[in-house]
């Protein structure tokens, strides 16, 4: 008599495993950072190795990974057609019978074109030979533009209209004039990014 206790632990136990519940490991949020849902987001889940393992839509803000293998992972919240400014969660491990919930703004990403769709934007880092960043550049072009000046990082931002070119001179005492020419062949087809390097003038 004294054996039946521990036979019955045996079959509580049996029991609740055979009832045992399913759970979703990873629930996430995703919010824009005006607080409304993401509507248009994509959920990558990283193994410990850095492969993507799953790829999941957002839908309504919300998605879920509900099972992956062993170490840390992490998941990467971007956009559905690009990786720009990615939100990513790390060191995240599943533990049995625990949804951990989280929560992630989709971050805007910059891109080259205007509001009103009509240009192309160029970011523009100007430096001498050793490679410091020049401030107070004066950029000019012959037409459709205000001339600018580089800050105090050699950073400035120039723009070219669809269906045109420019040529923008950058001069500074001291230093070489350089130009460089960009074209806008459609909104958001110019380059993106310049480096322009001002070699200093001979004594």
């Amino acid at each position: 008599m004294k054996s039946i206790p521990f036979v019955i632990g045996i079959l509580l136990s049996s029991t609740c495993a055979l009832n045992a519940a399913d759970f979703c490991a990873v629930n996430l949020t995703v919010q824009l950072p005006n607080g409304k849902a993401a509507p248009l987001a994509v959920a990558e889940l990283f193994d410990p190795s850095g492969r993507v393992v799953q790829t999941r839509d957002v839908i309504g803000g919300k998605v879920e990974f509900c099972d992956f293998g062993f170490g840390d992972h992490s998941v990467r919240v971007r956009t559905s057609d690009s990786e720009c400014a990615a939100t990513r969660i790390e060191n995240i491990r599943a533990e049995y019978g625990v949804t951990q919930k989280f929560s992630v703004i989709q971050n805007t990403c910059v891109r080259e074109g205007d509001n009103v769709s009509n240009g192309c934007f160029t970011y523009v880092r100007v430096v001498s030979a050793d490679d410091l960043p020049l401030k107070g550049v004066l950029i000019t072009a012959p037409s459709r533009w205000s001339s600018s000046m580089t800050d105090s990082y050699g950073r400035a931002e120039v723009a070219v209209h669809v269906g045109s070119a420019n040529d923008f001179t950058f001069s500074m005492p001291g230093f070489k004039s350089k130009t460089l020419h960009l074209a806008c062949p459609s909104v958001g087809a110019g380059q993106r990014e310049s480096l322009v390097r001002l070699p200093p003038i001979s004594k």
